[in-house]
């Protein structure tokens, strides 16, 4: 996840400002999030905009990143499993949660568990 944002527009940025802040509270799922975005005032697309305008990656990918970062933090503890971990994440999918850690690392939760560092 980027550490600060681009320059923009002042409400884009402040925009983009306020979805970060919910995004980083947790616990959203892409329906509840919708939901949640929507409090802002303003459309999810345009709020997605906004968000991607001034950190370079849309909302639902930073959450995807921040889960996994999460998750290798998690697993990287004595005893920790995937299935333990999936789940304190709120992944009810473990199909899911391994192919969207794939996607953002290159490799399973496992193997990641399982490699050096």
């Amino acid at each position: 996840a980027p550490a600060a944002p681009a320059p923009a527009g002042d409400r884009v940025l402040e925009l983009a400002l306020a979805v970060k802040a919910r995004l980083d509270r947790g616990g959203h799922d892409e329906l509840s999030l919708r939901s949640e975005l929507r409090r802002l005032g303003h459309s999810y697309e345009h709020l997605c905009r906004c968000f991607t305008r001034s950190f370079g990656i849309p909302p639902l990918r930073y959450l995807q990143l921040a889960r996994v970062e999460r998750a290798k933090a998690l697993l990287a503890e004595p005893g920790a499993t995937v299935v333990a971990v999936a789940a304190a994440l709120g992944c009810r999918d473990l199909k899911h949660f391994t192919r969207v850690f794939r996607a953002c690392t290159g490799t399973t939760p496992g193997r990641w568990r399982g490699s050096p560092g």
